[in-house]
C-alpha cells in the first residue's frame, strides 16, 4: 500500500505540488519497522527530509483508531495513545528544499538526508 502511495505521487498526477512534502506517521516497533518506509520512499524518488517522535499532546482532537475499526462485539475501543509513533517528512529527490512548518517533527534526520543526497549524486 505504501509503495503504491509513493509511486502515485511521482507519476505527474498533480497530487503533489512542486516543492511539496509527504508526511507519514507510523507506530514504532513491529510490524511497522519491517515495512522499511524510508526505503520505499527512496525507491519511489523521495528523500527523508526529517523525522521525529510523534507528540500526541500537540495534536488535540486526534484519535487513532484500529485499522480494522471497532466492530461491535469483536474489537476494542483502543486508541493507540499508549504507543510511541514516529513522523517522517519526505521530499522529492531533485527538487529544491522548501521548508515545511510541521509541528512535532525534530530535525534529527538532517544528517541522514545529507548522506542520502551524497549517495544519489555519486
Amino acid at each position: 500500500m505504501l509503495t503504491g502511495f509513493f509511486q502515485s505521487l511521482c507519476k505527474g498526477r498533480g497530487l503533489l505540488q512542486p516543492g511539496g512534502k509527504v508526511v507519514v506517521t507510523l507506530f514504532e516497533g513491529l510490524p511497522y519497522e519491517l515495512w522499511d518506509l524510508k526505503g520505499i520512499a527512496k525507491n519511489a524518488g523521495f528523500y527523508t527530509e526529517r523525522s521525529g517522535q510523534w507528540n500526541w499532546d500537540e495534536w488535540k482532537g486526534y484519535e487513532h483508531r484500529r485499522t480494522l475499526g471497532n466492530i461491535e462485539g469483536k474489537g476494542s475501543a483502543w486508541l493507540g495513545k499508549q504507543r510511541k509513533a514516529r513522523c517522517y517528512v519526505f521530499g522529492v529527490i531533485g527538487e529544491e528544499k522548501v521548508e515545511l512548518n510541521v509541528k512535532n517533527i525534530d530535525k534529527d534526520s538532517k544528517q541522514e538526508h545529507d548522506s542520502e543526497l551524497e549517495d544519489e549524486q555519486e
